[in-house]
């Protein structure tokens, strides 16, 4: 979170339009606490007051489409100062139909509207929705982060010292970002050995797929491992 204060402010001096930051972690608690800290940063910082900050508290309560469309019409007003707040707990609990409904939102948020928006997990959310927004993950940073996690797994499995990876992704509930992550350790690996080079392209593009939300991370990462 505190990475993320400067790149915000930098981004609000610079008059620049934001793409809605949907933060993802387990302990939906912990997640909205942290933004809420955030946004209590971003709006002490610029000498802006509470009235600038419109929420959609976490009532446990699906969030209707009528609903979502008067958050939404806040939106059109100029904003009394640099930036306004937008912030929906639980992205989780929007209808199909509220989710439409705030796709034109997400997508071309305007100057002066910073969208904070949090779940428990991107699994949750439409991939309509996800392919608007920039997912962060509380306890370290973008879905899209390649750490090598998974790198000793793959050489092991591609070598035939150990079919344990197998095992190990049906046993979690897993994110888009872990999907990449694995289709990059595989891209790794080739690299290394130039075994199965052939298909480093084919990689590449699904990586891609994955990232413009139009593949199943399941599907791609299936396609490579189970054949």
């Amino acid at each position: 979170m505190k990475d993320l204060y400067p790149f915000i402010c930098e981004a609000i001096r610079k008059g620049q339009v934001l793409a809605p930051f949907l933060f993802v972690w387990p302990n939906q608690e912990l997640v909205n606490a942290k933004i809420r800290e955030l946004t209590g940063w971003l709006l002490s910082e610029h000498d802006i007051d509470t009235n600038s900050l419109f929420m959609l508290s976490d009532d446990t309560q699906a969030i209707k489409i009528q609903e979502m469309r008067e958050f939404i019409s806040k939106s059109n007003e100029k904003p009394r100062f640099a930036f306004q707040v937008f912030f929906i707990e639980n992205i989780g609990r929007m209808t199909t139909q509220s989710a439409n409904a705030a796709l034109k939102f997400f997508e071309e948020p305007g100057v002066g509207n910073i969208i904070f928006l949090s779940n428990a997990s991107e699994a949750w959310v439409l991939p309509t929705v996800l392919s608007r927004v920039q997912t962060i993950r509380v306890d370290g940073g973008s879905s899209d982060d390649y750490d090598g996690q998974y790198d000793d797994m793959v050489e092991q499995y591609f070598s035939g010292w150990d079919i344990g990876l197998i095992s190990f992704l049906y046993s979690f509930k897993w994110e888009t970002g872990d999907y990449k992550n694995i289709l990059r350790s595989i891209i790794a690996y080739i690299q290394r050995t130039g075994n199965h080079a052939l298909i480093l392209e084919e990689l590449e593009k699904d990586i891609q797929g994955l990232h413009s939300n139009n593949l199943s991370g399941k599907y791609v990462v299936d396609k490579y491992l189970l054949v």
